[in-house]
């Protein structure tokens, strides 16, 4: 370790990582994951009141727990797209630090991880799923945060004491919402995306600003004190058809219910009339309910649940999760909508499910083209999506659930453009336009080969020989899967070899956990 004549080190090792302090700049570089550390022991922790500068340069996997822990002064953090983690407490009381460019392969928010910094905004990537209790606890000039469209989770007291945190839009895909977890925030308003089914204790509890709440029509049940001292509350819509029964919970304590509006579908006032605490609020029907719902939230979400008034028109969507497919809407059984998206006139109460299955991985081989947008509502949207084009069918790519709109596309450590060919693993489906008319989706998994260039050299697997005559090795014992170039699945072994002794001359494909390479059979 390199050491000065002042009180803390300037520079020295990390696991497999290096790092430099130089006049308030911590640098870090090397290949492969920073250690995880306990409070108060980063090597660079006692620079802590002079750093205001961190720099992670690429070939850094990860940030460890507690990496820059009461860092009170850092005000710039740069990170490079290779870290595909960071740990609890990462970042927390990081006063100075007012806003960060989050890893694109980032999936999880850990525990503490921005607690009691300074934050004032920030944008999770599209790839998180969950984030971990308390992660933005007293993050108190947070006043913006864009949560991902695959958000399923929120901790226990995520943002409690948020105090600037006015509004937050909840993605539609979100199924669960831990206790406290806007507790003494700022918010003013707040809408539960239709995948949750419970409000837990003391989730909003103290939320002294939130005037107007809707709840969806699938949450049965309702902890104690979650809506505890709200007082500035005038406006609850309930979307469940049936009172959730909250007569033994003290649900909203410091809550004036008499002077606020209760909005429910207008079949159930006359039930939330006579059921405890609620027909305590001011109840007034909002409309006939459109409830759509999953067959599996862990397949698929819906949006669409609402009050509708008159003979509306009603639009209900799914969206299948990744690895899975859609397969139709049903009413009572009945199949109603072979298409994700179903607009219907509203006339009655009305539940639809929306059913959703495992999908089947296969791999096709195409080029990159543009298609028409599908048209699925009126009026049809202008533009184009991206596909990959057979030789007789055009599959629409999606990832994550959406259309590809513009190039490049990326997808794992590739990029492809206009032409580009591409062979890939997806869930391929087939859904109808608004005029009935077939059209082909494949949700991307991963890629598994690209044109013959420098891009799959340096992704590709280790094999030799290639060429070969019979056998292929890898470098370690590992699963081995080969394919042909129809994606058919021939030999699955365990060990450090495939024989493709008895298969005709031609390339075949090889999966090695998620990782694919080429082999020529001579």
């Amino acid at each position: 370790m390199v050491c000065t004549s002042s009180a803390f080190a300037q520079g020295g090792t990390t696991g497999p990582l290096t790092w430099n302090y130089h006049e308030g700049t911590l640098t870090i570089s090397g290949d492969g994951e920073m250690p995880d550390y306990d409070a108060e022991m980063a090597p660079w922790y006692f620079s802590r009141e002079y750093l205001t500068n961190v720099i992670v340069e690429n070939g850094v996997t990860s940030i460890g727990n507690y990496a820059f822990y009461n860092c009170l002064v850092v005000n710039s953090v740069s990170l490079t797209d290779d870290i595909l983690w960071i740990g609890n407490n990462a970042f927390a009381g990081c006063k100075a630090l007012a806003a960060l460019d989050l890893p694109s392969d980032i999936t999880v928010i850990e525990e503490f991880t921005f607690a009691e910094s300074g934050l004032i905004t920030i944008t999770l990537p599209s790839g998180v799923t969950d984030i971990g209790e308390r992660a933005f606890a007293h993050c108190t000039a947070l006043n913006s945060i864009l949560l991902s469209d695959n958000l399923t989770t929120i901790g226990t007291r995520t943002f409690t004491n948020c105090k600037n945190l006015s509004s937050i839009d909840l993605p539609d895909g979100l199924i669960y919402i831990g206790a406290g977890a806007f507790s003494e925030s700022g918010l003013i308003s707040i809408v539960i995306p239709s995948g949750v089914t419970l409000i837990e204790w003391d989730t909003f509890g103290h939320c002294t600003e939130l005037t107007t709440v809707s709840i969806p029509s699938s949450i049965i049940e309702i902890q104690e004190r979650a809506f505890q001292h709200c007082a500035s509350l005038t406006s609850f819509t309930n979307l469940n058809p049936v009172p959730v029964d909250i007569s033994s919970n003290v649900v909203f304590p410091g809550v004036v219910t008499n002077d606020c509006l209760l909005i429910v579908p207008t079949s159930s006032v006359a039930d939330y009339q006579v059921a405890e605490i609620w027909k305590d609020f001011n109840i007034v029907g909002g409309g006939k309910l459109v409830f759509p719902k999953s067959n599996n939230s862990e397949y698929g979400y819906v949006t669409g649940n609402g009050l509708y008034e008159g003979r509306a028109i009603a639009t209900v969507t799914a969206f299948s999760r990744n690895g899975f497919c859609f397969v139709n809407w049903t009413k009572d059984g009945t199949v109603v909508s072979t298409h994700n998206s179903y607009t219907f006139t509203v006339t009655e109460d009305v539940e639809l499910i929306a059913n959703f299955e495992k999908g089947v991985k296969t791999i096709i081989s195409g080029k990159i083209v543009p298609v028409s947008n599908p048209c699925l509502e009126e009026p049809c949207p202008p533009g184009i999506v991206y596909a990959i084009e057979t030789d007789s069918i055009n599959y629409i790519i999606t990832l994550k659930g959406y259309w590809v709109l513009d190039l490049p596309i990326i997808i794992d450590t590739y990029s492809f453009e206009w032409n580009d060919p591409i062979t890939a693993e997806g869930i391929i489906s087939v859904k109808q336009d608004m005029w009935g008319n077939d059209y082909h989706e494949i949700e991307i998994l991963s890629v598994v080969l690209t044109s013959i260039d420098e891009n799959d050299k340096r992704n590709a697997l280790s094999l030799f020989p290639n060429p070969t005559t019979g056998k292929i090795y890898t470098e370690t014992e590992i699963s081995i899967k080969v394919y042909n170039l129809q994606g058919v699945l021939l030999q699955e072994t365990f060990g450090n070899h495939a024989d493709l002794t008895a298969y005709p001359q031609g390339i075949y494909l090889i999966k090695v956990n998620d990782r694919w390479s080429k082999v020529v059979k001579e």
